[in-house]
């Protein structure tokens, strides 16, 4: 058998090359296409992840009264908490233009007014960073001495008048330390109000 096998894939040279030929295109094709269905996957999942930044948001419609939302939305949570249901629980607010009706417009700008952006203002619970997916939040420039995390920080009475924004405004608004500071324009039916934040 091994003799007539050797002499016809001598006699059948040419066809034997085509066909490992196509084989090789055939394996090549399904590797790529699994290579790029795993890249597609992963792609999809770090962008959930990193639009919602945990594993399981819950979304409302529902209009809590200004004055009581805040406890509102941690009772929810205690509950949960307490039954098991989480191993942590926050909260972030509609933005502050949707739940104020005099309110059109919100810019952030530096002292001289040279670079300018409309923004959107959220409140959040003090713990927000701490149940979300780790490796989204990258932080430079905080108050290391302060005992509190970051977003407790804003809950002091130093932090009253600052806020927490991102890298691309950081750069943009040449905001160099943590004394550095923005002019927050909020534009009303009555006027604009200037709040100047650290």
């Amino acid at each position: 058998i091994k003799s007539l096998v050797l002499k016809n894939l001598i006699s059948h040279r040419r066809r034997n090359r085509k066909t490992n030929i196509l084989y090789a295109l055939s394996l090549g094709f399904i590797v790529f296409l699994l290579t790029s269905y795993q890249i597609e996957i992963s792609s999809i999942v770090y962008s959930q992840q990193q639009k919602y930044a945990t594993n399981l948001v819950v979304l409302t419609q529902a209009n809590f009264p200004l004055n009581g939302a805040r406890s509102i939305l941690e009772n929810y949570c205690e509950i949960l908490v307490n039954n098991n249901l989480a191993s942590g629980c926050a909260w972030k607010s509609a933005s502050l233009i949707d739940v104020t009706s005099d309110l059109s417009i919100i810019t952030i700008s530096n002292l001289g007014h040279i670079f300018r952006d409309s923004s959107s203002i959220y409140a959040v619970s003090p713990n927000f960073f701490d149940i979300s997916l780790p490796g989204f939040l990258i932080t430079k420039t905080y108050n290391q001495s302060s005992p509190y995390s970051i977003l407790e920080q804003l809950y002091t009475i130093d932090g009253s008048f600052g806020i927490i924004i991102g890298s691309l405004y950081k750069n943009l608004l040449g905001l160099n330390s943590l004394d550095s500071q923005v002019v927050i324009e909020r534009k009303t039916n009555d006027g604009l109000l200037f709040s100047v934040l650290k």
